[in-house]
């Protein structure tokens, strides 16, 4: 599979986190992370169990994002569609990227960190919600 952001680099395979394999680009150190693995990791996670309010990630500081790359659109590695954003209101905002076709998950560098701090590590796919990214707006 290819990068997403830097199109010529291949991924290689990697651990994010406990349990939790992906995909890891040499060149711009963004992570794959494919539906199936995510869900299965998911599932184990107990920590958060209810996302946290909107209210209580806006503005928060993180640091380490956004990467270069944020800004470049993508292609899914997986099945070549264009991958959807989601914008994470903190200080600095950035983006998320999902594959609306096989919802693969993008993270650019430092982003898994930042949704670590922030508490949705487990909860991705609320962030692609409507009433999430209607805040974000």
């Amino acid at each position: 599979m290819k990068c997403p952001k830097d199109k010529s680099s291949h991924l290689s395979a990697s651990r994010l986190s406990s349990g939790l394999d992906a995909s890891h680009c040499p060149t711009c150190a963004g992570y794959w992370i494919s539906a199936l693995q995510y869900e299965e990791w998911q599932t184990q996670q107990t920590e958060f169990e209810k996302p946290p309010a909107i209210s209580d990630v806006v503005g928060q500081v993180v640091t380490g994002v956004p990467a270069l790359q944020d800004g470049n659109a993508g292609l899914c590695p997986e099945c070549s569609s264009y991958l959807k954003r989601a914008r994470v209101d903190t200080q600095p905002s950035f983006y998320l990227d999902r594959c609306p076709n096989c919802n693969g998950i993008w993270l650019d560098q430092g982003e898994w960190e930042a949704l670590g701090k922030l508490g949705l590590g487990a909860k991705i796919p609320h962030l692609f919600s409507s009433q999430w990214q209607l805040h974000a707006r």
